[in-house]
């Protein structure tokens, strides 16, 4: 199941990427859109990190 749920957000992780580099492409860096999708993919990846943690 662990595995899954990593699979699942690597997957997330490089859709909300691309998305990422093509909104700053055509609306520039600091655009809000590009702002909203740089900390959702910094939650993502803050998410996989944690998924990787050994639980204490």
């Amino acid at each position: 199941m662990k595995r899954y749920n990593r699979h699942l957000l690597e997957l997330e992780i490089e859709v909300i990427r691309s998305q990422l580099i093509k909104t700053a492409s055509e609306k520039g860096i600091s655009h809000p859109d590009v702002l909203s999708l740089s900390q959702l993919l910094d939650s993502r990846i803050i998410a996989l990190q944690k998924s990787d943690s050994p639980t204490v």
